[in-house]
């Protein structure tokens, strides 16, 4: 019916390939391009700490399209910045599309380019079936298409799903329904424009009891829009239409849902024309006020808000935002130095200065991460009180804040943290040189590489897959392959150790965050390493989300790595190879 005979409805579809009919096929949605679009620096391996720093700039979201929201998270954690673009200046869209090329991903610009969206696809004779059968006159037919059709991973299936929750019939619609919460709301949305009035519908849905198995079906869809509703409304972004569905969420007597619509309200707005973003300040000036919502998400809206307004009109955002500073609460205090960051000006400025000498470190850490999002001279300048700062983690957000800005003072910092005797500031200290990059934190990771605490060693071998490069790959082979005839335990003439199986799993780590050709070759020869130390490197690696999801199809080696894996000799090695293979 669909192209692929699947299993029993209510579970994920086990699919067994039949040949395709050629048909008219679908178009693929056109590609745009980014509302906003300037230069980010990605700091290590992982593309969500790049594409977290690139919305929280006022750039585009980057989403995973995926059939849950878990899978959506857990494959967003396993993309990998390409190791050319490290550590250096690099535009939104360059490293947008270099992630998705890298991870054999389509790109789909949604929302006039407020969103991208990454996915895998499905054929387009699929998409073409799915069109069909939802328009089909038998029932069963259109019931097992909108089952179907919730879960394939392509952007294309969400008119077609959103067309069928005004189906006729009612397990139409509620297939339907589950489909696209699976999706995520926020994502269906800026897919679809026409999706906010199936979304004012679900608002209003009434909870039923499950006395009966119809009512147990209705019952089943409800639960799912009402946990499902807030998260996505949270993520919301859009123009008018999402306005007029977030004005009715504000209102709904449920505390949840009112405290969710605040938080995607100063989003939104920001968007919007000048008379429509003063409406919606007044909104949260009175919000801010009142206890219906969430004091937290009301400061956090007014910062995405005042984000957007001109610096002559950002008066009314930071007095409110200066009232939140002195909270007794502390939680309500980081909130607010985050809304700093995103409000910026010289007001903003001096408040964050305030918050850099806040009693809580937390506070403090919330502050220099602020600061480090605005740079200019004038914001970076204020991060020398946090270099010296009583708390570990502040100093190093400092540290990462400045990056190659900070100057000898930054390195000055790392160069006593590495040779402290605390263990742990020593570790800690490797780690921050992996966000640090460059060739000045390479030579300090291959002196750490001789350290005589194994953890600090497995730290400097993970910040070394973080940079990448070929000198920390040469030197992540070094690690696994030392010199013949150097005792186990003992220290090679580089002054680098013998690997323990601590450090060989960090090698493990560190080559899949590499993830080009040649750190798969490296990966391979341990595969007939006598050494147990070495080889438990490979349980490291093939246990990493990198190499799961997306990732697989992302190039000939990865999935050479795996074929090669699942033909060793250890039955562990492929088990898990096995297992990371079908994920």
């Amino acid at each position: 019916m669909m192209g692929v005979q699947t299993a029993k409805m209510g579970t994920a579809p086990v699919t067994t390939r039949v040949k395709p009919v050629v048909t008219n096929a679908m178009p693929a949605p056109l590609p745009a391009v980014p509302a906003a679009e300037f230069t980010v620096t990605p700091q290590g391996a992982r593309a969500v700490n790049a594409f977290a720093e690139i919305r929280r700039k006022g750039g585009p979201r980057v989403a995973i399209f995926s059939q849950s929201s878990v899978a959506q998270e857990k494959r967003s954690f396993s993309l990998i910045v390409p190791a050319e673009l490290r550590h250096q200046p690099v535009s939104t869209r360059k490293l947008i599309e270099a992630v998705a090329a890298a991870h054999d991903l389509k790109l789909f610009w949604a929302n006039n380019g407020r969103l991208a969206v990454l996915y895998a696809g499905t054929e387009d004779a699929n998409i073409e079936r799915l069109r069909r059968d939802l328009a089909s006159t038998e029932i069963a037919v259109r019931r097992e298409a909108a089952w179907f059709g919730g879960w394939l991973d392509d952007p294309r299936v969400v008119p077609l799903l959103v067309k069928a929750t005004a189906d006729r019939d009612a397990q139409v619609r509620q297939q339907s329904t589950l489909g696209l919460f699976r999706f995520g709301v926020d994502l269906v949305a800026a897919i679809d424009g026409t999706a906010v009035s199936w979304l004012e519908t679900c608002l209003a849905t009434p909870d039923s009891d499950p006395t009966s198995y119809h009512q147990m079906a209705t019952w089943r869809t409800s639960m799912a829009v009402r946990n499902a509703l807030p998260a996505g409304l949270r993520q919301l972004d859009g123009g008018e239409p999402v306005l007029t569905f977030i004005e009715k969420a504000l209102v709904h007597p449920d505390y949840t849902f009112r405290s969710s619509a605040v938080a995607a309200l100063g989003r939104v707005a920001r968007n919007l024309p000048v008379a429509q973003k003063e409406k919606s300040l007044a909104f949260l000036e009175k919000a801010f006020a009142e206890g219906k919502y969430s004091r937290m998400d009301v400061i956090t809206a007014l910062g995405q808000l005042g984000g957007s307004l001109p610096d002559g009109q950002k008066g009314q955002v930071l007095a409110l935002l200066e009232q939140a500073l002195a909270d007794k609460v502390p939680i309500m205090r980081r909130t607010t130095a985050t809304a700093l960051g995103e409000v910026g000006g010289a007001r903003a400025l001096a408040l964050l200065a305030t918050a850099l000498v806040d009693p809580d470190s937390e506070v403090r850490l919330a502050a220099v991460v602020a600061l480090g999002d605005l740079g200019g001279d004038n914001a970076l300048a204020l991060l020398d009180k946090p270099l010296a700062d009583q708390d570990l983690k502040v100093r190093l957000a400092a540290v990462s804040a400045l990056g190659s800005k900070g100057g000898d003072r930054v390195w000055t910092l790392l160069d006593n943290e590495l040779g402290s005797l605390d263990v742990f500031r020593r570790q800690t200290a490797v780690e921050a040189l992996g966000l640090a990059g460059g060739e000045k934190a390479v030579t300090r990771l291959e002196r750490a590489l001789g350290d005589t605490n194994d953890y600090v060693r497995a730290g400097a071998i993970r910040s070394l897959g973080e940079i990448g490069g070929e000198k920390a790959l040469a030197l992540l082979g070094n690690v696994l392959f030392p010199q013949d005839g150097v005792r186990v335990g003992a220290t090679n003439t580089a002054g680098m150790r013998e690997p323990c199986s601590t450090c060989a799993m960090a090698a493990g780590q560190a080559l899949v965050a590499v993830g080009d050709e040649r750190a798969f070759r490296l990966l391979e020869k341990t595969m007939t390493s006598p050494r147990t130390e070495v080889r438990s490197c490979l349980f490291a690696a093939l246990s990493e989300d990198s190499l799961r999801g997306p990732r697989i199809g992302g190039g000939s080696a990865p999935l050479a790595f795996l074929e090669n894996a699942l033909g060793s000799p250890d039955k562990g090695v492929r088990s898990i190879a096995a297992s990371a293979r079908k994920r």
